[in-house]
């Protein structure tokens, strides 16, 4: 993966000038022939105000209500502090951990910013955990993070229905994932 040269620099003076906890920017995926992967989308732009200093439960609303919502913690750039205090952590040994710690972020954080800046380069290579056929522990992985972000309600009561609204989009975009499962996958959970 790549990194944008000059993406921790201006990151890290919009947080400290604006006094953001996170910024959060675009990506773009590319292939092992370093051609455009259109399967993985990250761009935003157009879609999220980038001239906002948002309030992150806001902006997390937003991106959950309108389809905008990315789950990559590798397009995020957040104070220490405020990984530190909550304690946000990625749950070990599970898939797509990234949305937990995406979600307690978000939850957790108050000002933050979005930049329409392809800042993130992906490297998709076939075999990965993300090119590979949607299985059993993928859905395994959903389940488990599922699980830990709905015992969050009981650290952010106040933010249950956003809780709620993150789970049923994930519902739905499992089960919608879920017809490329092999029909001889054992599917004991």
């Amino acid at each position: 993966d790549i990194l944008e040269p000059d993406c921790l620099e201006h990151c890290l003076e919009l947080c400290t000038s604006e006094d953001l906890d996170y910024v959060t920017f675009d990506a773009v995926s590319f292939d092992e022939q370093g051609e455009t992967d259109s399967n993985f989308k990250y761009q935003r732009s157009g879609l999220i105000r980038e001239d906002l200093i948002w309030d992150s439960r806001e902006l997390l609303r937003h991106s959950l209500e309108n389809d905008t919502f990315k789950s990559s913690s590798c397009i995020f750039l957040s104070k220490r502090k405020l990984l530190e205090d909550n304690h946000i952590r990625f749950p070990e040994g599970i898939i797509h951990e990234d949305n937990y710690f995406v979600l307690k972020l978000m939850l957790c954080a108050d000002k933050c910013r979005y930049l329409a800046r392809e800042y993130f380069r992906r490297r998709v290579r076939p075999g990965s955990t993300m090119t590979n056929s949607f299985s059993i522990r993928n859905i395994k992985g959903y389940v488990r993070v599922s699980q830990e972000v709905k015992s969050m309600e009981k650290s952010f009561p106040q933010f249950k229905d956003l809780i709620e609204l993150f789970l049923h989009k994930t519902f739905n975009s499992v089960v919608w994932l879920s017809h490329r499962l092999s029909p001889t996958a054992n599917l004991i959970i």
